[in-house]
């Protein structure tokens, strides 16, 4: 699942070409469940017919928003990517045109005066919420997020509070979007991993200089991730081996769930344990 580093490099990366640009058509989308009620595949080629174009695009933590100004008003269009979803955004700055990709891999295609924007989704989980502009100032889904690890909100003192706060592990903590958003699956096991802590922990239970150095982590891991393209960075999720030269067991994503609570003391930087017994994904 795409998290805050690559939505928002996504975003900076959009917001400059797409500025201004017409909607001349849309195709799709294929699927009936991409577009959230009560807005269907209808309303937003009755938006793009009404001499619509592109204003800005930004983001909040794994969300994408495109304003799109028209003849029918001003919406907005929320893109969450789940696992799968994604804008091809390819550009190529020599002709000044989206380079797309493959017509049988698109589920929905804007046809813009810079070529195709094409939006894919393998897995068919992501989803979109289409709302005029003022609908959406009150009933966006962002607006149920915290603030991002990346913002002047998200601050150590709410870190330590949300940790101090009920019974639940520490991994489960960073994945708890209301208290503060954007860390996914990777960046949770990058973050743990070097602030040497065990994942199932319960996190009321760390010591206070611990959670202040995973806070620290936390920053410290999403600027790398925002300064970084590719996982060659990355020191054990999906990882055989670390950097250290000691086995880490194959991890995948097909279920975001934990195994392994037997032996979660293990989790620490040591070359005689398995860094990854207490934090298996599979």
């Amino acid at each position: 699942m795409p998290e805050l580093p690559e939505v928002s490099k996504l975003a900076a990366h959009l917001s400059p070409i797409l500025r201004g640009v017409r909607l001349l058509s849309v195709s799709g989308p294929k699927r009936d469940g991409l577009i959230k009620a009560p807005a269907t595949r209808d309303h937003l080629r009755q938006l793009v017919s009404a001499n619509a174009s592109v204003e800005k695009v930004w983001n909040y933590s794994k969300y994408l928003f495109m304003r799109i100004a028209s003849d029918r008003g001003v919406f907005v269009l929320t893109t969450h990517f789940r696992f799968t979803g994604w804008w091809n955004a390819a550009w190529d700055s020599s002709s000044q045109q989206f380079v797309h990709a493959p017509p049988k891999e698109s589920e929905l295609c804007f046809t813009t005066t810079k070529g195709e924007l094409v939006f894919t989704d393998p897995r068919a989980l992501a989803v979109m919420w289409l709302m005029s502009e003022e609908t959406w100032k009150s009933l966006s889904p962002h607006l149920n997020l915290g603030p991002q690890v990346t913002s002047g909100g998200f601050t150590r003192e709410l870190f330590i509070q949300r940790c101090l706060k009920g019974k639940l592990p520490i991994c489960d903590v960073l994945l708890d979007q209301r208290a503060f958003s954007g860390i996914g699956n990777y960046l949770r096991a990058e973050i743990l991993y070097r602030a040497n802590q065990n994942p199932l922990q319960i996190a009321s239970s760390i010591p206070q200089t611990q959670i202040e150095n995973i806070y620290h982590q936390i920053k410290e891991v999403v600027k790398l991730a925002l300064s970084r393209d590719g996982n060659d960075w990355w020191q054990v999720f999906r990882r055989k081996q670390t950097q250290e030269g000691y086995s880490v067991e194959d991890w995948s994503i097909r279920r975001g769930e934990y195994i392994g609570h037997q032996n979660t003391s293990t989790y620490m930087k040591s070359p005689n344990t398995s860094v990854t017994q207490a934090m298996q994904l599979i």
